[in-house]
C-alpha cells in the first residue's frame, strides 16, 4: 500500500501543478468531496473548477452519469478511506455526451498518526485501448462462431492429451457431445488401439515444436464406425513459450481414402492383367512431349525403367530400323486424318533379338483440331507372328513343290486320265491335316491310277507321329498270303535303298509266282526313308510301259511324302506356338490354357492341383555382371532343372524373363504335396551353376495357390500365386509361401504406402537429420552424415529402414536421392567452412548412369565446394558391374568430391576394391564396433582394417559407438574418426552443435 502523509491540501499549493497535467488528477476529502482537480479534464467536460470543488464526486454529472458508476465510486472511496489503495475502471461524460474511458487509482493520504486525511485520485484516458479491446472481442466472437460453424473438426487437447474442446462438426460426426467427453483421454477414447502409439508420438512431436501437417488416422464414433481424418496440428504456448495445449484441425477423408484404395486396387489389377496378357499401355502429351509407359511396356521392351526416359524419339530408337519409317508414318497419318492409330512392327532388343508388337492408339483433339494427347496399347505378338511367318513360309514352299511336281507329272504321264488323277490327288493331299487322311487319299488314288494291278504302301519309319506304321495293299483278291508277305518284305527292304535285294526277296518268297518285274519306289522325308511304294508292272512287259509305271509310282510317292511332311510341319508349328523359344518348355499362353482345362476338370471330378509361380533371386545381378547371353544360358539351365524336378503329368512353363510357373497335380494331401515340390525346387535351383568359367548361385522365391481354394478361374489362381510370391520377396526372398486371404490386404497396404511415398516429396514430408562424425583425438565434428526422415501422414516420423528399401524397389530412390543430395549441400552452405557433409548413395542411383551429372548439378546449384562433399557407397554397388562402377567412381572423384566406402566388412569385402580405386575413407560397420570389446575377433579385424588404411593414407571411421569403452579401444586400434550415439543422435539441421561433443547418456538405437 502506497501512503503519503499531509495535514491539508492547502499546504501543497498544487493548483498550478495540477493544471499543467493532462491526466485526471483530483484531491478529495475522505467523504469524496472535491478539494482540487486539474484543469484538463474540466475543459474536456466543458466545466469550471467551481462546478466541481466542494461537491461529492458521485454528485457531479460527468462522473456519475449512471447508477452503476455511482455505486462503484462510493464503494471505492469507502475502501480508500480505510487506508487501502484502490484500482478502478470508470468513464466520464465529456462534451457533446462523449464517453471517455479512464483507468483510475485512489491513494489515501495519512497524517502523522496514520489517519486518512485526504484521498488523491488519478486516472488515464484509455479510450483507444477500450476500442481495441472491443474490436478484439468482436473478432474473437467472429472466430468462435466461425469455428463452431465450420465443416471441419476442431479439437483442443491439453498437454496431457485430455479433451478440452471440440466443435459441433466433431459432435455431429462422432455422435458425442462436448459435455460428455470433456476431460477424457483422447487416445484411449477415440483412437483405435492399432494406431494409438503412432498418434501419441505425433502428438508429442507437435507439442515439442514439430507441427503435424497432413497426418491421417482413424477415429471411433459412438456407433463403432471408423472415420479417417487428416489432421493439421499446432501447439498453443504460454507467455514463457511452454506448450499448454494442442489445437488440431481435421477433415473427414474417409471417402477420399476409400476412392484412393479402390483406385490403387484397380491399378494393381490392371497391372496384373497387363502382365498376364503381355499388354502395356502408353500416354503421350503432345503439348509437352512427355511420354508415359506402364511397367509392362518396360518389361516388353526389356528396358530398365530407372535408366531409360521414355520419349517419342527414344521409342523410335527401340523400333527395328527397317520399321521406323512405317511406324512414324502410321502415327502421323492418324494425327493428320484424325483416325485411330494401328500398326504391327518389330522391336530390336538390346541383345539383337527381334520381337513383334501390335500397337493401337487414339488421339484427343481440341475444338480447333489441335492434337492434345494420344493414348494406346502395345501387345506382344512375337510367338503368334513367328508361327504365322513359319506357316506362311512352309505353305509357300509346299506350293512351290506341288507346282514343280505338277509340271513333272505333265511331262511324265502318258495318258490324260493318269495326269488328271495325279493332279486331283495332289490337290487333295495339300488340304490334308492328318497323316492318316493323306495315306487314305494316296491309297484310294493308287487303286485308280494303277487300275487292275496289285500294289502296296508300306510305312515302317516315323515321318511324324508314328501312327501310320504298317502295310496297305490293293489288287487282286486272289493274291495269296505268301505274295502279300513277300510284298511287305520287299517294301521294307526297299527302304534300305536296295531295290535289287528287295525284288530278289520278293521273288523268292513268291516261289516263282508271276509277275516278276515289281516297281519299288522309296518314301522319303527330309532325306530319311520311312517306307516304300510297290506296284506290279503293266501287262505286256514292254520297256515303255515299265518306264511309265516307274514315273507314275515316283509321282505318287513324292506326293505322299510331301503331304506327310506338310502335316508334320503343321504339327511342329503348333508345338512351337506353345513353347518358349529360349527354353523349349511351355509358354505363358499354353500354361494358362492348361490351368483353365485343369479348372474345368476339377469342377467335374474334384481333382486338386496347385499353381507354383517362381521368380529367380539375384538374376539381374548375373545379367549385369556377365551379360545377356550368360543370363539366357542360366534361364535355360534353370528350365532344365525344373523339368527334371517335376513329376509326369505336371506342367512347367516360362512366363517371361526369369519367371516360371508349374501346374502340379496333387494327391490326397494337397498342401504337403505342394510344399514338397516347392522344397525340391528351392534345393535344385539353389545348387551352383557354371557360366563362362564362373560358378554362379541364384535363389528362388515361390508363391503357391491351391485350386479350387484360392481361385475360381485361371487368372484369379495365377494372381493368388503372384500375391504369395510377392509376400516371399517382401519377407526376404529364397523361400515359398501359400496364398492367404490377408495377402490381398497386405498388397493393397503396400501399394498405399508406395503411393504415400510417391507423394512425400511433393508434400514436403521428407526431412534431413544430421549425425556428427568427430575427430577421434579432439571430438570436434569434422563432418555430418545426412540421414533422411519421413513425416508420414499417419505413421509419424519414420526412419529410413522402413521406407528406403521400398523406394529402391520402386525406383523412387532416384528422385528422393536427388533431393537428399541437393538439400544436404544447401544445408552445408550455412555451416562452418571446415565442416563437410556426407550423403549416402544407393546402388539404384548408380544403375541410372547419371549419378555424376546429378552430383555436379547439386554442387553447381548450391555453390558448395566439391571438397566439402563426401559420397558414401556400400560394397553392394561394386558388385553390380565391376568395370562400369569404377569408371563412375573415377569420374566422381574427378569432380573433387570424396568417395567413402561404407559398411566395410559386411560380407562382400574385397581388398581388390582398395587396390582398384583409392577411396578417401573407409567406414567400419557398426556390427564390428558393437563387439569390439568382446572376446571374439572383431577387435583384431578392426585393428587390421585401420592399420591397412593408415598404411594407404586413408581415414577410418568407426560407426555405431555407444560407450566410452568402445571409444578408447577404437582409438587404440587406430581409427581416426568416430560416429555414434555417444557423441550425438541425428538431429534436425537447426539443432546442430558444431562444438566439440561431450559424453552423453548411453543409448541403444539405430540411426
Amino acid at each position: 500500500m502506497e501512503n503519503t502523509s499531509m495535514s491539508d491540501s492547502g499546504r501543497y499549493g498544487l493548483g498550478a501543478v495540477l493544471d499543467s497535467l493532462f491526466s485526471f488528477i483530483g484531491i478529495f476529502a475522505v467523504d469524496g468531496t472535491f478539494l482540487e482537480v486539474n484543469k484538463s479534464p474540466l475543459d474536456r467536460a466543458g466545466l469550471r473548477r467551481e462546478d466541481a470543488v466542494g461537491k461529492p464526486i458521485w454528485d457531479t454529472f460527468w462522473l456519475s452519469h449512471s447508477a452503476e458508476q455511482q455505486a462503484r465510486l462510493r464503494a471505492a472511496f469507502k475502501t480508500a478511506a480505510e487506508g487501502e489503495t484502490v484500482r478502478l475502471d470508470l468513464t466520464i461524460k465529456a462534451a457533446e455526451d462523449q464517453i471517455v474511458a479512464l483507468d483510475g487509482t485512489l491513494v489515501p493520504l495519512l497524517d502523522e498518526r496514520g489517519q486518512v486525511t485526504a484521498i488523491v485520485g488519478s486516472a488515464t484516458d484509455v479510450s483507444d485501448r477500450e476500442a481495441i479491446l472491443k474490436q478484439l472481442e468482436q473478432e474473437k466472437d467472429f472466430a468462435e462462431n466461425l469455428v463452431e460453424m465450420a465443416p471441419v473438426i476442431v479439437l483442443v487437447l491439453d498437454k496431457d492429451g485430455r479433451i478440452a474442446h471440440v466443435n459441433p462438426h466433431f459432435e455431429q460426426l462422432t455422435g458425442y457431445a462436448l459435455a460428455e467427453i470433456r476431460g477424457k483421454d483422447w487416445f484411449a477414447t477415440f483412437v483405435p488401439e492399432r494406431e494409438r502409439g503412432c498418434v501419441e508420438r505425433v502428438f508429442r512431436q507437435a507439442l515439442s515444436g514439430c507441427p503435424g501437417r497432413g497426418n491421417t488416422n482413424a477415429i471411433l464414433t459412438r456407433d463403432g464406425r471408423e472415420i479417417e481424418v487428416e489432421w493439421h496440428d499446432q501447439a498453443i504456448r504460454d507467455e514463457t513459450g511452454q506448450p499448454v495445449s494442442l489445437l488440431a484441425v481435421g477433415q473427414d477423408v474417409s471417402q477420399r481414402l476409400a476412392a484412393q484404395a479402390a483406385m490403387a486396387a484397380s491399378e494393381a489389377r490392371l497391372k496384373e492383367a497387363q502382365r498376364i496378357a503381355g499388354l502395356g499401355n502408353w500416354e503421350l502429351d503432345l503439348r509437352t512431349g512427355a511420354l508415359h509407359w506402364s511397367e509392362e511396356i518396360f518389361r516388353l521392351f526389356e528396358l530398365d525403367a530407372l535408366g531409360f526416359t521414355p520419349s517419342y524419339d527414344a521409342f523410335l530408337d527401340v523400333v527395328h530400323e527397317d520399321d521406323r519409317a512405317l511406324v512414324d508414318a502410321a502415327y502421323n497419318r492418324s494425327l493428320t486424318d484424325r483416325t485411330p492409330y494401328e500398326v504391327i512392327h518389330r522391336l530390336r532388343m538390346p541383345d539383337g533379338r527381334i520381337k513383334y508388337v501390335h500397337e493401337r492408339g487414339v488421339t484427343d483433339f481440341s475444338d480447333d483440331g489441335t492434337p492434345l494427347r494420344s493414348a494406346g496399347t502395345v501387345l506382344d505378338i512375337t510367338e503368334q507372328r513367328l508361327a504365322e511367318i513359319a506357316l506362311t513360309e512352309a505353305e509357300r514352299r509346299s506350293a512351290d513343290l506341288v507346282a514343280e511336281l505338277k509340271t513333272t507329272v505333265a511331262t511324265m504321264a502318258r495318258r490324260d486320265r493318269e495326269r488328271v488323277l495325279l493332279n486331283q490327288m495332289l490337290e487333295m493331299l495339300m488340304s490334308c491335316d492328318r497323316g492318316e487322311d493323306a495315306l487314305d487319299v494316296v491309297h484310294a488314288f493308287s487303286k485308280r491310277i494303277f487300275s487292275g494291278r496289285y500294289g502296296a504302301i508300306s510305312i515302317h519309319g516315323d515321318p511324324g507321329s508314328g501312327e501310320l506304321r504298317g502295310v496297305r495293299w490293293w489288287g487282286k483278291d486272289t493274291l495269296d498270303v505268301d505274295m502279300r508277305a513277300a510284298l511287305a518284305d520287299s517294301s521294307h527292304a526297299t527302304c534300305a535303298a536296295n531295290e535289287a535285294a528287295a525284288l530278289s526277296g520278293f521273288h523268292e518268297r513268291c516261289r516263282g509266282c508271276e509277275p516278276k518285274n515289281l516297281v519299288c519306289v522309296p518314301l522319303v522325308s527330309d532325306g530319311d526313308t520311312f517306307g516304300s511304294l510297290v506296284v506290279a508292272p503293266s501287262p505286256g512287259n514292254r520297256d515303255d510301259h515299265a518306264r511309265n509305271d516307274r514315273e507314275l509310282a515316283v509321282a505318287v510317292a513324292e506326293g505322299l511324302s510331301l503331304a506327310l511332311s506338310n502335316v508334320e510341319m503343321r504339327r511342329r508349328l503348333v508345338r512351337e506356338s506353345i513353347k518358349d523359344p529360349l527354353t523349349q518348355i511351355y509358354n505363358r499362353r499354353f500354361f494358362l490354357e492348361t490351368v483353365a482345362e485343369a479348372m474345368a476338370q476339377s469342377a467335374r471330378d474334384g481333382t486338386r492341383f496347385a499353381v507354383h509361380v517362381l521368380d529367380l533371386d539375384d538374376f539381374k545381378a548375373v545379367n549385369d555382371r556377365f551379360g545377356h547371353p550368360c543370363g539366357d544360358t542360366l534361364i535355360e539351365m534353370v528350365a532344365q532343372r525344373l523339368v527334371a524336378t517335376i513329376r509326369s503329368g505336371d506342367t512347367v512353363a516360362r512366363l517371361g524373363g526369369d519367371e516360371f510357373a508349374i501346374l502340379e497335380r496333387l494327391g490326397s494331401d494337397p498342401r504337403d504335396d505342394a510344399a514338397s515340390l516347392a522344397k525340391r525346387i528351392l534345393r535344385e535351383v539353389g545348387q551352383p551353376f557354371h557360366l563362362s568359367g564362373h560358378q554362379v548361385r541364384v535363389g528362388a522365391s515361390i508363391g503357391i495357390a491351391l485350386a479350387p481354394d484360392h481361385g475360381v478361374n485361371a487368372d484369379v489362381l495365377l494372381r493368388s500365386a503372384d500375391l504369395a510370391l510377392y509376400k516371399v520377396k517382401s519377407d526376404g526372398r529364397r523361400g515359398f509361401r501359400f496364398f492367404e486371404s490377408e495377402m490381398d490386404e497386405e498388397v493393397r497396404s503396400r501399394r498405399a504406402f508406395e503411393a504415400d511415398l510417391m507423394a512425400a516429396l511433393p508434400r514436403s514430408e521428407l526431412a534431413l537429420h544430421y549425425q556428427p562424425i568427430v575427430a577421434a583425438s579432439t571430438r570436434e565434428p569434422v563432418s555430418f552424415e545426412a540421414l533422411v526422415r519421413w513425416n508420414h501422414p499417419s505413421a509419424g516420423l519414420l526412419l529410413p529402414d522402413s521406407f528406403i528399401p521400398i523406394a529402391e524397389d520402386t525406383g523412387l530412390i532416384v528422385p528422393i536421392g536427388r533431393w537428399i543430395l541437393r538439400q544436404a549441400c544447401a544445408d552445408a552452405m550455412a555451416w562452418p567452412a571446415h565442416i563437410k557433409v556426407a550423403v549416402n548413395i544407393s546402388p539404384v542411383q548408380f544403375r541410372t548412369g547419371d549419378i555424376v551429372d546429378v552430383v555436379a548439378s547439386a554442387l553447381h546449384e548450391t555453390g558448395l565446394e566439391p571438397g566439402r562433399l563426401e559420397l558414401e557407397i556400400t560394397e553392394s554397388v561394386l558388385l553390380q558391374k565391376y568395370d562400369w562402377d569404377f569408371s563412375l567412381l573415377h569420374r566422381l572423384r574427378d569432380l573433387g568430391v570424396a568417395v567413402v566406402l561404407d559398411d566395410f566388412g559386411t560380407g562382400y569385402s574385397s581388398l581388390r576394391y582398395l587396390k582398384e580405386f583409392r577411396f578417401s575413407k573407409i567406414k567400419i560397420d557398426r556390427s564390428f564396433v558393437a563387439e569390439v570389446s568382446g572376446d571374439g575377433d572383431s577387435g583384431a579385424i578392426v585393428c587390421a582394417v585401420a592399420g591397412l588404411a593408415r598404411t594407404m593414407g586413408i581415414d577410418t571411421t568407426a560407426e555405431g559407438i555407444e560407450t566410452e569403452e568402445q571409444l578408447q579401444l577404437l582409438r587404440v586400434a587406430g581409427c581416426t574418426q568416430m560416429q555414434g550415439y555417444l557423441f550425438a543422435k541425428p538431429r534436425p539441421v537447426g539443432a546442430l552443435d558444431f562444438k566439440p561433443t561431450g559424453i552423453r547418456r548411453r543409448h541403444r538405437a539405430t540411426a
